[in-house]
């Protein structure tokens, strides 16, 4: 079902309403049970139920003491889901979360390996100050934040369902920590920002934690129950307003696509998980709040909610080609939201097997290709080198692509022209692919960055000469 169905029957709406009301006498208890326990926060434990119900991950961002902790252990409570905690640290390895295996002997003597299974087997899991561990050890959690499951030994495990990551930051230290990198951060359905609590909060605070006994949050759902509700979410109808304040508003924020006063402030945007996570988000806030379809004050109240090493350049030659992903355009985009954040997704057949991709690839490696294509392919290249080019180029390429870019071109070209359903390549398919495959082969020199040429600007030019 897509997110917005207009072919819903009567029946199938009555019975949308029905599940939806009771969602939210549902929600309105876990709210009541988690506040006997967090007080003052909220906002905090509103955003942080919204990215349960839209069933994702958040990164909580606060000062030590704003029990951000407590907060999952709660949730772990009241949600009726497993949890665990992850204290990460600068020693940390990725066997310390995901599991590892031993060797295992049984009565008889018989030994064999026995996976053990680390703390992230659990379907609320807390990864506490995750700045603090290395990138490696970052990296871990990628596979099972996506994919929901991990990769031991080359086995796969699947993780418990619901699975969600609740992961604390500190902002205030930088020593010692390792600043996530984009392709993580990406993950987090939402950054949940966690402030002090005001006097009158912090008040209550104090007397209802220093005495003689504490509130206990009580169970409230269970794991079945949530995946109910986050199942419902994808239910509810999204009204076109919304969805054009949704692509706008992503849209706005990317370098190129932004009015021009912002335009020299932003370096890089969100992509389509943006559109995606406000899609579910905007969705489950409407539920957590007692209604049953999402407006453009949803979108605008959680706007603001949505550390790399370079390859050295010897690994760098190793690819065929830098494949250089793109935003989507406005349609694709509006697409994606739909296809992506409904019930149901589209699912790819197998056409190949790998048999016949090898017999292609030979395919590929027998197509002829024209004396004017393999002159084009050694202009370019040398031409990319410096002491090889015009006078106008020799200032600014420090070094050059080797060898490997013309094999390259010449294995690509024909690939290209099969693709496209041609016997041999031209002199267009090297035009078209020059830019993939000699953009990571190359280092412009520091009179290129003076002049404020990129790599892609100095193989146009070089491109203009053999076209």
């Amino acid at each position: 079902m897509s997110a917005i169905d207009k072919n819903l029957t009567k029946a199938q709406e009555k019975e949308v309403i029905v599940m939806a009301e009771k969602a939210v006498s549902d929600m309105k208890k876990v709210r009541k049970s988690v506040g006997q326990v967090i007080f003052g926060q909220e906002t905090v434990v509103d955003n942080t139920l919204t990215t349960i119900l839209a069933g994702g991950h958040a990164l909580l961002v606060g000062l030590p003491g704003l029990a951000k902790t407590k907060l999952v252990e709660t949730l772990g409570t009241v949600l009726g889901l497993d949890d665990s905690r992850i204290q990460f640290t600068p020693d940390l390895m990725p066997s310390d979360i995901l599991g590892s295996e031993i060797l295992h002997q049984d009565e008889k003597g018989k030994r064999s390996f026995q996976f053990i299974k680390g703390p992230v087997f659990a379907q609320l899991l807390m990864a506490d100050e995750i700045n603090r561990a290395s990138p490696r050890t970052q990296a871990a959690l990628l596979q099972s934040m996506q994919e929901y499951h991990v990769t031991i030994a080359g086995q796969r495990y699947d993780l418990p369902s619901p699975f969600h990551v609740l992961a604390t930051q500190n902002p205030l230290e930088q020593e010692g920590t390792y600043p996530l990198p984009e392709a993580q951060l990406d993950r987090f359905l939402m950054q949940v920002d966690v402030h002090y609590p005001d006097m009158e909060a912090e008040r209550r605070i104090m007397f209802e934690t220093t005495g003689t006994s504490e509130a206990k949050a009580k169970k409230i759902l269970d794991a079945k129950r949530l995946k109910e509700l986050q199942e419902l979410v994808r239910r509810l109808p999204v009204g076109q307003s919304v969805v054009d304040a949704i692509l706008e508003l992503v849209h706005s924020a990317r370098p190129g696509n932004t009015s021009s006063d912002m335009e020299n402030f932003i370096s890089w945007g969100p992509g389509p998980r943006a559109s995606q996570a406000l899609m579910l988000t905007v969705r489950a806030r409407a539920l957590l709040d007692g209604r049953l379809a999402p407006s453009v004050d949803d979108v605008i109240t959680l706007a603001e909610q949505e550390g790399t090493y370079p390859l050295p350049e010897a690994q760098l030659d190793r690819f065929l080609m830098q494949v250089d992903v793109h935003y989507p355009d406005m349609e694709a985009e509006r697409r994606i939201m739909f296809e992506t954040t409904g019930t149901s997704e589209a699912k790819a057949k197998k056409i190949l097997d790998a048999k016949r991709l090898k017999e292609l690839q030979e395919l590929v490696r027998r197509l002829p290709v024209g004396q004017s294509v393999v002159d084009a392919i050694l202009e370019l290249v040398h031409s990319a080198r410096p002491g090889n080019t015009s006078s106008d180029m020799e200032n600014f390429i420090s070094w050059g692509p080797g060898p490997r870019a013309s094999q390259a071109l010449m294995l690509t070209v024909r690939a290209r022209a099969l693709l496209d359903g041609r016997l041999a390549p031209s002199v267009d398919d090297v035009i078209t692919l020059a830019e993939p495959v000699l953009q990571h082969r190359m280092q412009l020199s520091f009179a290129a960055r003076a002049e404020n040429m990129t790599v892609r600007d100095v193989i146009d030019t070089l491109k203009k000469r053999i076209g």
